[in-house]
C-alpha cells in the first residue's frame, strides 16, 4: 500500500506486540507506527471517508515500519478544514476501537509540537463497538465548538452556558447538516490574561458534567497546538444521575496551585501534599480563597531562578504525589487539558470521584531538553526497563542519578530523539510504545499526559527550548495481579553512568537507586546543596 521509501528500520517487533501509534503532523500528514496492513488499510478507509480534500498519496518510511497519508489541503489551519481534521480524528478512534484496539494516550512528544499523537493497545478480549463520538472543543479565545452532540445534550449545554456564563454568549450554526454549532463567548475566556479566564473552569466543569449523562470520556486532543478537544462516546445506558463531583486543578506559572470546585474537605489534603512535598520550606504556602469561581489558590515561593532542574522536577513531583493521595481519598484523574497556549500556562488537570485505592504509586517519565529522559520517583524495576529499551531502541549515551525534591534519574540519549524533523520522532514513537508494553507488565498504566512545565527553560546546555514534550505519569494498582507496595520497595537495582559510545573505557558506578522506602531529601536540603554549587 504506497510507494516505498528507503530508510533504517524501527526494531522489529514480535507477532503479539500489542502497541501502534497514530501521528497527526502537521501541516498534512497522518502517519502510523507499528500497524498492520489490515489496520493500515482501515484507517486510510477512515480518512477517505472523513477528510473532504481527500488522501493525496502515500508513502512508507522506514523501510516500511511507518506509513504516511499525505492529505490535500490544509488540515491544520484554521476555519472549516480545522474542523473537519478533527472529525477524522474521531472516525480513526472510533474505527480502530471496533477492531480491538483500545485507545490509551494522546499526547505531544516533540519539541515543535508538530505531531500529535494517539497510542493504542490490541486488545484479545472483546471490546463494545461505539456509535459516533461527539466533541467539544475549544478554539482562538473566544469560542466553543459543538459535534455530533445529541439534542437534549445541546439544549441543556445552552441553559447552562446562559447561566453560568455571565459576560454572555451567541450561537452560530455551521452548514454541515446540523452536527456542528459554535457558540461565540463574550470576554475571551481562553485569553490567559482576562478576568473570564478563572469563570471559564467553572462552566468547563458543569458542560463536562453534562456530557457524562448521555457519554463517557474517551480523551482530550490537541491536533492544532492551540486548546483542547473533548472527545467522548455515547453511552448504552443513559443516566441523569452522574455524579457531580468534578474539580479542575491548575498549575499557574512557576509559584502557584489552583483549585476550582473542589469539595472543601480536600482543600487541606491538597494542601498538605504541598506541605510534604516542600519540607521545611512549606512554611512560604500562602493559601487564598476566591468565592467567586469556588476557587482555591496556593501560593508558594519559586523555586531558585538559576535553579530549572530543581523547578522542574518539583513541579512533576507534585502531580505525583497529588495523584497518589487524590486516588487514596477516592479522586481519579480524568485528563489533562489545555485552555491556552500562552507560555505561563500549564495543563488543567480534571479529577471525578472514584474509588478510593491507599496503596497506588506514581511515577513521571519526562523527555526534557533535546536529548534527555528522566523518571522521576520511579521504582527500581521500572528504572531497569528503560534502561534496556533506551539501549535497545536508541543510544543510550549516560544515565545520571539525580537528588532533587525527588529522586530522579536521567538517561542521555544520542541525537534528538524529540526533534520534529527526520526519522528520530519515529523511533522515539516506537521506544515509548515498548516502554508502555514493559510498564504494563510490571503493573503500571498511563494515567495522565501533560505540560505542566510550558515556560521557556534555559538549560545547561546554554539553549532554551519553548516547550518540552508532555510529561507522563504511570500509576501502579496492586489489584492488576502485580507484587504489593512492600514486596518491590526493597528491591535494588544498581545505576551505572556509563559511555555506551565508548565501550572500551571502565564504567564509573554511582549511587544505587533510592526504592520508595528511602524518603527523597528535603527541597530545603537541595536546594541549599545546590546554591553552594558553582555555575
Amino acid at each position: 500500500m504506497g510507494a516505498e521509501e528507503s530508510h533504517m528500520s524501527l526494531q522489529p517487533v514480535s507477532h503479539d506486540f500489542g502497541y501502534l501509534a497514530v501521528v497527526f503532523k502537521i501541516p498534512d500528514q497522518i502517519r502510523v507506527i507499528h500497524g498492520s496492513e489490515a489496520e493500515y488499510s482501515i484507517i486510510g478507509h477512515a480518512i477517505s471517508d472523513t477528510w473532504k480534500e481527500g488522501i493525496q498519496s502515500t508513502k512508507r518510511k522506514c523501510a516500511g515500519s511507518v506509513l504516511c497519508f499525505k492529505l490535500k489541503g490544509l488540515p491544520f489551519e484554521t476555519g472549516c478544514l480545522s474542523m473537519n481534521i478533527r472529525e477524522v480524528a474521531c472516525r480513526i478512534l472510533r474505527c480502530l476501537n471496533n477492531i480491538g484496539c483500545q485507545y490509551i494516550a494522546s499526547t505531544n512528544l516533540t519539541q515543535g509540537r508538530e505531531w500529535f499523537t494517539f497510542i493504542f493497545v490490541r486488545t484479545n478480549t472483546h471490546q463494545r463497538k461505539i456509535g459516533e463520538l461527539a466533541y467539544v472543543a475549544m478554539s482562538s479565545t473566544d469560542k466553543l465548538h459543538f459535534w455530533n452532540l445529541q439534542p437534549n445534550t445541546r439544549d441543556e449545554i445552552s441553559q447552562a452556558l446562559h447561566s453560568e456564563y455571565h459576560p454572555g454568549f451567541y450561537h452560530k450554526e455551521i452548514t454541515d447538516g446540523g452536527k456542528s454549532y459554535e457558540a461565540m463567548l463574550k470576554g475571551s475566556p481562553w485569553g490567559s490574561t482576562t478576568s473570564c479566564h478563572g469563570q471559564a473552569r467553572g462552566f468547563l466543569i458543569k458542560i463536562i458534567f453534562i456530557m457524562m449523562k448521555r457519554y463517557s470520556f474517551l480523551c482530550a486532543m490537541n491536533l492544532k497546538r492551540t486548546e483542547d478537544t473533548f472527545v467522548f462516546f455515547p453511552k448504552s445506558i443513559i443516566s441523569n444521575t452522574v455524579s457531580a463531583e468534578i474539580f479542575i486543578i491548575s498549575l499557574r506559572k512557576t509559584s502557584k496551585l489552583q483549585v476550582f470546585q473542589a469539595p472543601e474537605c480536600l482543600i487541606p489534603i491538597i494542601h498538605k501534599v504541598l506541605v510534604d512535598s516542600f519540607g521545611t520550606r512549606s512554611h512560604n504556602i500562602e493559601k487564598k480563597i476566591d468565592h467567586r469561581f469556588g476557587k482555591v489558590e496556593f501560593k508558594y515561593k519559586s523555586h531558585a531562578a538559576k535553579d530549572q532542574l530543581s523547578q522542574c522536577t518539583m513541579t512533576k513531583f507534585i502531580v505525583c504525589k497529588l495523584l497518589e493521595v487524590l486516588k487514596s481519598h477516592g479522586w481519579s484523574i480524568v485528563t489533562g487539558f489545555d485552555m491556552s497556549r500562552g507560555l505561563a500556562n500549564k495543563s488543567e488537570l480534571l479529577f471525578q470521584k472514584s474509588n478510593p485505592h491507599p496503596d497506588c504509586k506514581v511515577f513521571c517519565l519526562t523527555p526534557v531538553c533535546h536529548s534527555k529522559l528522566w523518571a522521576i520517583n520511579a521504582p527500581p524495576r521500572i528504572i531497569e526497563a528503560c534502561r534496556k529499551v533506551i539501549s535497545r531502541h536508541l543510544s543510550l549515551i549516560t544515565e545520571t542519578q539525580y537528588e532533587y525534591p525527588a529522586t530522579c534519574v536521567g538517561f542521555e540519549l544520542g541525537d534528538q530523539p524529540w526533534s520534529d524533523s527526520g526519522d528520530s520522532a519515529h523511533f522515539t514513537h516506537s521506544m515509548i510504545c515498548h516502554l508502555l508494553d514493559k510498564f504494563s507488565h510490571k503493573g503500571f498504566k498511563i494515567k495522565l499526559t501533560a505540560d505542566v512545565i510550558p515556560e521557556c527553560i534555559e538549560y545547561d546546555e546554554g539553549s532554551s527550548t519553548p516547550h518540552d514534550p508532555n510529561a507522563w505519569w504511570f500509576m501502579h494498582e496492586p489489584q492488576m495481579g502485580m507484587p504489593g507496595v512492600s514486596e518491590w520497595k526493597s528491591e535494588e537495582v544498581p545505576l551505572s553512568q556509563s559511555s555506551f559510545e565508548k565501550p572500551s573505557e571502565p564504567l564509573t558506578p554511582t549511587a544505587p537507586a533510592q526504592s520508595y522506602e528511602a524518603p527523597p531529601p528535603s527541597y530545603e536540603t537541595v536546594l541549599r546543596e545546590n546554591e553552594q554549587k558553582p555555575y
